[in-house]
């Protein structure tokens, strides 16, 4: 485990919106603060009651906590915390800052969204989880104790779940302080380019049985057939005929593997109204005729 955690530069992100994470040893020994007068701080405050009882100030105004409550302070803001004697508080803490930086958001991310979690943020003094019939306390104590352990494990790609880790946090909180209200955003369609792939596949396990050729898909793509084939090799490194061979041929191996058709039905399923032409085809591509092909697959089969 880090010994220093106040020195990691954690950090995390929603679109546009970069939170700054600062732990401290508190973060793991859910001890009580020893500060107990009004202060204040430079940073948002998060707190997460494990056990005992007790009483939060802020702003002047009383707030009784216990097991399972959280609660938010943003920086500025005066706040006390007095503990119950009998039932003495333990808690998990991390202090963070927000920036919103839109330029620094993917291209794919919706913007509506970075941007109506920083207004959510925005207007926040303070928050209980008390004060809500929306509590997602139980997550957000089980996110608690995943980054944790990825914290003290330490396995390959933990950096990269911390972050995935603290964003679901934010998330939930967010979801809590915003009654989990339903948002008038939604997520972003594909752009015509990014949809090639999906179109692509789609194509050829749609029609690779039917007399295709490469206009029709570069009609369905809108694009050239020299762009078309600069896709192909990019992707598959074929032509569209190699493609839609290869597809064929293994659609014809399903066949005689798995059913008893005859060799000039699999032909005709596969896209070739000559069984004689198929055959070659097949033998030329697989080193050997369908009906000896089928012949070996049962035999290892058996």
């Amino acid at each position: 485990m880090f010994t220093n955690l106040d020195s990691l530069n954690l950090k995390t992100k929603i679109g546009g919106l970069i939170f700054d994470i600062i732990l401290d040893k508190r973060f793991f020994v859910p001890d009580m603060d020893n500060v107990v007068h009004k202060h204040k701080h430079s940073l948002y405050e998060f707190h997460y009651i494990v056990e005992g009882e007790g009483t939060v100030y802020i702003n002047n105004i009383e707030y009784k906590v216990y097991p399972g409550c959280y609660f938010i302070v943003n920086s500025g803001v005066y706040h006390k915390q007095l503990q119950d004697d009998n039932k003495p508080i333990h808690k998990h803490c991390f202090k963070f800052e927000y920036k919103y930086q839109p330029h620094l958001s993917d291209t794919f991310f919706p913007e509506e969204e970075s941007k109506k979690i920083t207004d959510i943020l925005n207007q926040l003094n303070y928050f209980i989880s008390t004060c809500n019939v929306c509590n997602n306390s139980e997550k957000v104590i089980s996110l608690i104790r995943d980054i944790q352990e990825e914290l003290s494990s330490q396995k390959v790609g933990f950096y990269a779940r911390i972050q995935c880790l603290f964003t679901q946090l934010f998330i939930f909180v967010i979801r809590d302080i915003a009654l989990d209200k339903e948002t008038t955003y939604s997520i972003p369609q594909k752009l015509p380019y990014e949809k090639r792939s999906a179109l692509i596949e789609n194509f050829f396990d749609t029609h690779f049985n039917d007399n295709v050729i490469s206009d029709d898909l570069c009609k369905l793509l809108n694009l050239s057939n020299s762009q078309l084939n600069r896709i192909l090799k990019e992707k598959y490194n074929s032509t569209f005929r190699q493609k839609l061979l290869e597809m064929r041929i293994e659609a014809a191996k399903r066949y005689l593997e798995s059913t008893d058709f005859s060799i000039s039905i699999i032909a005709e399923k596969v896209g070739y109204s000559s069984s004689a032409h198929f055959c070659n085809i097949f033998k030329d591509k697989c080193g050997i005729t369908p009906g000896k092909y089928r012949i070996s697959m049962r035999k290892g089969q058996g």
